[in-house]
């Protein structure tokens, strides 16, 4: 159930997408969060609302010694969960840095606002688990209603669930890539958002088959990462100079400094 909900949100998120850069162009500067973001945002608390009532029985199916023995179902799983996890911040970092060392703005470009993206959310999502204090299925597969305030804050991680951080840093991988490749290379748009959200996707599902997180967590998180990669991507196109971009996408140049050594120049207008 959830695995189809989030594929029906997933193209209506790279359609607003592309919508949305089409109005950013023509505005400037455009708004942090759009009316697109609020239908974005409505959508994915309708899947979350449509999963709720199911999230012990999505989760007792998610266990089942037939699921849990195929070896293919296992092996994607862990594939797309370390995607999400440590993937998203290798993948993002390894952008930013790559980039920078090759004097490719775009790469880099990508690479940092993606970075910010998964920061930002995962900070989001730590308040955010911290105050639910909601139990993990593993914790009690028939209760996913156990919440109680405040009890995620110093917590091993058994009541953190609510979201899902691994599923928000791969929505916002997938937000951000497919953001910028709608100013890079429109026509390829809709085939990149369905590639990187549908991996976003099967990382979200991942975090279900192993009994980490509720159906609820993972649409939360997807929203989460997809709103974040959103509004940091039309923020910073949005904001040419702004302080973030020129602390880390400033020019730096290296020459031999007078008395010997080097001397490290930096320019941080843009």
């Amino acid at each position: 159930m959830v695995g189809v909900v989030m594929a029906m949100v997933a193209p209506s998120v790279a359609w607003a997408q592309g919508t949305a850069a089409g109005r950013d162009s023509a505005t400037a500067p455009p708004p942090l969060f759009t009316r697109a973001d609020g239908w974005l945002a409505g959508g994915f608390v309708a899947g979350m609302v449509a999963v709720w009532p199911l999230d012990e029985s999505i989760a007792e199916r998610s266990q089942l010694p037939s699921n849990q023995s195929n070896a293919a179902l296992k092996n994607t799983a862990t594939v797309f969960r370390e995607l999400a996890d440590p993937g998203t911040v290798i993948i993002g970092g390894g952008l930013y840095i790559a980039g920078r060392l090759t004097h490719d703005r775009t790469m880099a470009d990508i690479g940092g606002h993606a970075s910010e993206a998964i920061i930002g959310s995962s900070v989001v999502g730590w308040v955010l688990k911290s105050v639910a204090g909601r139990a993990r299925p593993r914790v009690n597969i028939h209760d996913p209603h156990d919440f109680k305030l405040g009890r995620g804050f110093g917590s091993a991680g058994d009541y953190q669930s609510f979201p899902s951080g691994h599923t928000l840093a791969a929505f916002s991988l997938a937000s951000v890539v497919t953001a910028e490749s709608g100013r890079l290379w429109p026509r390829e748009q809709a085939l990149i958002g369905v590639l990187t959200y549908g991996g976003a996707t099967l990382s979200g599902l991942s975090r279900i088959y192993n009994n980490a997180h509720w159906a609820s967590d993972v649409m939360l998180g997807a929203g989460i990462g997809t709103l974040t990669g959103l509004a940091v991507v039309r923020y910073q196109h949005g904001h040419p100079g702004n302080w973030v971009d020129r602390i880390f996408l400033h020019e730096v140049s290296v020459a031999p400094a007078v008395g010997g050594g080097m001397m490290v120049g930096v320019n941080l207008q843009r």
